[in-house]
C-alpha cells in the first residue's frame, strides 16, 4: 500500500470493519487484526488519498474506462469495475489499471482486488482442427472450476454426442451432495449480517468464501450475533474477531457427530442418533453436588443453633428435650439420606471422542435456545467426506424439521452452475485420454497465464480467452447467475468456435445463455439483458436467481430410505 511505514506499522486494518453511517464511511477496528492486504482501505478512502504503488503515478483515474463485471476467484461472485486504459502510443493494447469495489454494498478480497494482471495472450491459437480432433478421439474431458455456464453448456451438449465422461472431483461430490440434500432454500449474504447465531461446520471460511466471513463479521459486530466456528483447525483470525467468537477444535472426519448433535440438541428424531444415544452416559455434576453440600453444612448449623437455644431454656427443659432430640436425629438422618442421593449430568461419549466436552456441549445448546434466527455454513470439506450421504440427509431433516436455515458454500467459482448443468462422472484415474477444458489434460485447452508486462506464459495446446477477456455468466453462492464482461480484447478463438466443428450453430459463448437448461433453475434471458449493479437502497440488481431444480426430483429417490446411525 502506498502509505508510510509509520502508519501501516500503528494502524490496525480490519476489513470486517468497514461500516456504513448516514453519509460517513466509519473504520473501527476491534481487538488485534493482522493486516490481510486485503486493500479494502483504499475503497473506504474518501479522497483517494490511499491507493497502491503499482497504481500510483500511471495514469489519471479520469482518463480511465471502468467496466462492470463479476469477481471468479471465488464463489461468492462478488460485483467489481475494471479501470481500463490504453497503454501504447497507438492505442491498440488495453491495459488494467486497477479495480475498484464499492464497499457499502460489496467488499472484495485482496485475490479480486490485485489478481487482475493475469490474462491470455490476445492473437489466441489458430489450430482449432487438433483442438476438434482431440475431443474426437478423447475418452473423458476434465474441466476446471471456473468455466463459465456456457461452456459447461456446450461440453454437455457435446458428452451427449460422443459419449464421453466429464470429469471434475470437486463439483462431482458437490453434486451428489445435492442429488441427495435436494433443494433448500439459499439464503443471501444479507441474511448472514441479520442472524443471531452463525454456525460452521467443515468449512475454513477464511479462505474459502471471504464474503460470507466479512458477512459473519458484520453479524458479529453490528448485530451482536455469536458464532461458532467448529474445525479441526483452529482459525485464530475467527477466534479474535469478538468475544462472542467460539472456535471449537474437534478431530478430523468428525462432522458427522457434530451434526447429529446439533439435531440431538432441536429434539429432532432421527435413526442417525441411534449411535449417539447408545453411547449416553451419567457423570457426576460437580456443580451441583458442590451446592448440595453447601445446604447440607447450612442445614447442620441451623440444627446445631437450634439445639443450643434450646439447652439455654431451663423451663420446660425436661419435657421440651425429648423432641427436640428427635426432630435433630430426623434432621441429621434426612441430611444423610440427601448425600446419597448424589446429583449426575447426561453425557456422550462420542462427542468426547469428537473432542466436544460437557461444558463445550452446555455452551453450543445454550446458544442454540437463545437464538431465534440461526444460520448453518457448510463447507466443502462436507462433500467429500466418506459420510457425505448421509450428513446430506441429516442436513435436509435438520433444514425442515428446524429454523435453521443451511447455506452451502461451492468448492469453486462456478461448481454450482457446473453441477447443475454437467452430468459429472467421478474420475477414478484409469488410463485415459484426457482434454482438458480449463484444465489439464493430455489436450489442454486453456488460458495460458499472461502476465502483463512479462514474457513467461503457460503451456497449452490451445488458448482459451481468460475470464477478463470473456462474455459469460457463472453462478455464485446465493444461486445468482452474474454476468461477465471483457475488460481486455481477445482477438483468437473460444470454445464455441471449436464446437462448431461438431455441427453447433451458436458462433459465440453469449448465444447459448438465454439456452441454458430451464430444468435446472435457469432462466431463458438473453446475455445482453442481464443487470449488474446495486441500487441506492441497496437492493441488489445483478444477474437472476436460479428457480426449482432437478436436484429437487432427484432427491426422491433417497427419501425411501431413512438416515443411517452415525
Amino acid at each position: 500500500l502506498h502509505a508510510p511505514d509509520k502508519f501501516k506499522d500503528s494502524m490496525s486494518k480490519d476489513a470486517f470493519s468497514v461500516w456504513s453511517r448516514k453519509q460517513k464511511g466509519i473504520i473501527s477496528f476491534v481487538g488485534s487484526v493482522p493486516c490481510y492486504d486485503c486493500g479494502e482501505c483504499i475503497a473506504v478512502c474518501p479522497v483517494g488519498a490511499l491507493s497502491y504503488k503499482d497504481f500510483a503515478y500511471t495514469a489519471n483515474a479520469w482518463e480511465l474506462k471502468k467496466i462492470h463485471s463479476t469477481c471468479s476467484h471465488c464463489s461468492a461472485g462478488c460485483l467489481i469495475s475494471y479501470d481500463v486504459r490504453h497503454f501504447d502510443t497507438l492505442g491498440e493494447e488495453s491495459k488494467i489499471f486497477r479495480v475498484l469495489n464499492d464497499f457499502y454494498h460489496n467488499p472484495i478480497c485482496g485475490a479480486g482486488r490485485f489478481a487482475f494482471d493475469v490474462s491470455s495472450s490476445p492473437k489466441g491459437s489458430t489450430n482449432l482442427k487438433e483442438a476438434q480432433n482431440a475431443l474426437k478421439e478423447c475418452e473423458a474431458v476434465r474441466i476446471g472450476g471456473d468455466i463459465t455456464n456456457e461452456e459447461a453448456f456446450l461440453i454437455e451438449r457435446l458428452r451427449k454426442e460422443l459419449d464421453f465422461k466429464i470429469y471434475n472431483q470437486d463439483a462431482y461430490h458437490f453434486q451428489q451432495f445435492l442429488k441427495v440434500l435436494g433443494e433448500i432454500k439459499r439464503p443471501s449474504v444479507e441474511e448472514i449480517k441479520t442472524s443471531n447465531l452463525v454456525i460452521t461446520i467443515g468449512s475454513s471460511i477464511k479462505t474459502e468464501n471471504p464474503l460470507v466471513r466479512y458477512a459473519i463479521n458484520n453479524a458479529l459486530k453490528l448485530n451482536k450475533a455469536s458464532l461458532i466456528a467448529m474445525h479441526p483447525i483452529k482459525d485464530n483470525a475467527l477466534a479474535n474477531l469478538c468475544r462472542s467468537s467460539f472456535c471449537i477444535t474437534h478431530e478430523v472426519g468428525a462432522e458427522e457427530i457434530l451434526l447429529g448433535m446439533l439435531l440431538k440438541m432441536l429434539n429432532i428424531e432421527s435413526v442417525a442418533l441411534k449411535s449417539l444415544e447408545d453411547s449416553k452416559q451419567s457423570i457426576v455434576d460437580e456443580a451441583a453436588l458442590k451446592a448440595l453440600e453447601e445446604e447440607r453444612k447450612k442445614a447442620l448449623e441451623q440444627a446445631e443453633q437450634g439445639c443450643s437455644i434450646g439447652e439455654n431454656k431451663e423451663e420446660n427443659k425436661t419435657e421440651a428435650a425429648t423432641p427436640k432430640e428427635e426432630h435433630q436425629e430426623e434432621n441429621k438422618t434426612e441430611v444423610k439420606e440427601e448425600k446419597i442421593e448424589v446429583p449426575t449430568k447426561t453425557t456422550y461419549l462420542l462427542l468426547e471422542e469428537a473432542g466436544i466436552n460437557l461444558e463445550t456441549y452446555e455452551k453450543i445448546l445454550a446458544l442454540l435456545q437463545k437464538s431465534n434466527n440461526t444460520l448453518l455454513v457448510v463447507g466443502e470439506e462436507i462433500y467429500s467426506h466418506k459420510q457425505a450421504h448421509n450428513i446430506a440427509k441429516m442436513l435436509r431433516l435438520l433444514a425442515q424439521k428446524s429454523a435453521i436455515k443451511p447455506i452451502l458454500i461451492p468448492p469453486s467459482a462456478n461448481a454450482l452452475g457446473i453441477a447443475s448443468i454437467c452430468q459429472l462422472s467421478e474420475e477414478i484415474f484409469e488410463h485415459e485420454k484426457i482434454v482438458g477444458i480449463r484444465a489439464q489434460g493430455d489436450f489442454t485447452i486453456n488460458s495460458d497465464d499472461r502476465v502483463f508486462g512479462k514474457n513467461a506464459v503457460s503451456k497449452v495446446d490451445f488458448i482459451l480467452p481468460s475470464l477478463n477477456q470473456i462474455e459469460g455468466t457463472i453462478t455464485n453462492v446465493e444461486g445468482r447467475v452474474l454476468p461477465l464482461k471483457p475488460a481486455l480484447r481477445f482477438e483468437g478463438y473460444d470454445l464455441s468456435d471449436i464446437m462448431q466443428g461438431f455441427g453447433f450453430v451458436e458462433e459465440n459463448l453469449t448465444e447459448c445463455t438465454h439456452k441454458l437448461p430451464t430444468e435446472a433453475g435457469f432462466k431463458s434471458i438473453e446475455f445482453d439483458y442481464l443487470t449488474n449493479y446495486f441500487t441506492n437502497d441497496r437492493v441488489n440488481h445483478r444477474g437472476y436467481l436460479l428457480g426449482t431444480s432437478h436436484f429437487e426430483n432427484s432427491v426422491k429417490e433417497h427419501e425411501k430410505t431413512e438416515c443411517e446411525p452415525i
